[in-house]
């Protein structure tokens, strides 16, 4: 995005704020310390230092929470294979609140064949259904 902008920044030769990823040290004191959130950042020679964030409501503090711990979810899903752990992180989402446990089955496995040259190398998905069968209701 600006990355012209903020090499120029770490170099010394200006200060800009941006937003970047970053693993929470405290900067968004309502999330997991070392989840990796979106926050700003002052880029000056030779640093980037997260500023401060915070949310007007604790509601709102809830949704962030609960997008990072689902996100945190599906990374630990990802690292270990498990497709179980994926899709379980997927149907946690807020997005999927109001499919039925069939609909969001389908729309799982549609979503993992339309992508499954990219998938195969990572994953064994010859079972894809079998797998997403076993998961009893209530994940």
């Amino acid at each position: 995005e600006e990355a012209v902008d903020l090499m120029k920044a770490i170099s010394g030769l200006k200060t800009i704020v941006s937003n970047v990823n970053l693993p929470n040290a405290g900067q968004a004191a309502f999330m997991p310390i070392d989840g990796i959130v979106e926050t700003n950042c002052v880029f000056t020679k030779g640093s980037a230092r997260p500023m401060n964030a915070s949310v007007s409501s604790p509601a709102l503090a809830g949704l962030l929470q609960r997008a990072c711990q689902n996100i945190d979810a599906l990374w630990e899903g990802i690292k270990a294979r498990d497709i179980k752990a994926i899709y379980a992180a997927f149907v946690a989402e807020p997005l999927c609140a109001n499919l039925t446990l069939h609909d969001s089955k389908s729309l799982f496995i549609e979503m993992v064949n339309n992508t499954r040259e990219c998938l195969e190398p990572y994953y064994d998905l010859s079972k894809l259904d079998d797998i997403l069968n076993s998961i009893p209701y209530g994940i």
